[in-house]
């Protein structure tokens, strides 16, 4: 039940204002948004390029959880959790001290990496030997052993990898290195704009992400491909869908009506009006009168005669809010 103040309790209310015995509280307008945008570092992919391969690593992400729950009999899942653009020694900063980031070719497309914390890493390598695949309580770098193991699985990764890639164009993905420390590699330039797609994996109660970083230059081809392509099927979408709707509207009806003139009358002369009474119209004998279709002007024409029907010409055409022509 809502609690209704008295007018005492009102007055009174009003006079701790006054005296300043209450704290009014302001309220706080709301910030607009704004996003930091560095001139220096234009960004290069568009927000369809960054579309393409939000689908492409879908894909990926699908396949790949697929083939790790299968390689490593334990439920696996793989979500693309972000993608973005920033600038490669941006990427290379924000990756955690422990990483190993996996350098490979994509044909002619150039280089490209994927990189994934050793807190993800070592449960893998513990499943594969026969471990439960423990979540790490420390997080350390990888042994010699350890990175050979690793690096078969990198070539299992890449071979999905590969097949995401198919309809878009012929890709064969080689492993160039492997580095366990990020901040070392010289494959791109530090100002150079990369997409990173992010990719939570989870395993059993480890958790981890997996990370995409591809370098402009290695995927225009690509993705100029991918847009000329969705561009061609739009254009023929387009015309088959106009094409369907012209047939299926060429078969319907419509009303036309020839308005031969009109006129204004008042009332009293519309009740007394009777068989044999004649008024002038605002048409001329020798004007143009207004086609209806559809109980809208179109049209205008002559009126006139086939043989023994009345008919009449189309003229013009009558543009939306014109007068017609002058008589």
């Amino acid at each position: 039940m809502r609690e209704i103040l008295s007018q005492a309790e009102i007055d009174s209310l009003l006079k701790s204002l006054e005296q300043g015995e209450v704290e009014t509280v302001g309220v706080q307008k709301e910030q607009p948004k704004v996003r930091k945008y560095d001139f220096r570092r234009p960004n290069r992919f568009s927000k369809n390029n960054l579309r393409n391969l939000s689908q492409v690593h879908e894909n990926f992400a699908r396949q790949l959880a697929n083939f790790l729950t299968a390689y490593l009999r334990t439920p696996v899942q793989v979500k693309v959790a972000t993608i973005d653009q920033v600038a490669f020694e941006d990427f290379v900063v924000s990756l955690p001290g422990h990483t190993v980031a996996t350098v490979f070719s994509m044909n002619e497309q150039g280089l490209a990496l994927f990189a994934a914390g050793t807190d993800l890493i070592i449960p893998i390598i513990d499943l594969i030997c026969g471990g439960a695949g423990d979540p790490v309580k420390k997080s350390r770098s990888l042994t010699e052993i350890e990175l050979a193991i690793y690096r078969r699985v990198c070539l299992h990764i890449l071979e999905r990898y590969e097949s995401v890639w198919g309809d878009l164009a012929t890709v064969s993905c080689s492993i160039r290195s492997m580095e366990t420390n990020p901040r070392l590699i010289q494959a791109m330039s530090g100002g150079e704009m990369v997409a990173v797609t992010a990719l939570t994996v989870a395993i059993n109660r480890s958790q981890g992400v997996l990370m995409f970083c591809l370098p402009f230059p290695s995927m225009e081809q690509i993705l100029g491909k991918k847009s000329e392509a969705v561009s061609a099927i739009d254009a023929s979408t387009v015309q088959l869908q106009w094409l369907t709707r012209q047939k299926i509207l060429s078969a319907a009806a419509l009303d036309l009506t020839a308005m031969l003139g009109g006129n204004e009358i008042t009332v009293r002369e519309f009740l007394q009006l009777s068989a044999g009474d004649v008024f002038t119209l605002s048409t001329k004998l020798d004007g143009f009168v207004e086609l209806l279709v559809e109980n809208n002007r179109t049209f205008l024409a002559q009126p006139g005669m086939i043989g023994r029907q009345m008919a009449v010409q189309i003229v013009t055409t009558l543009s939306e809010g014109s007068d017609g022509i002058e008589q």
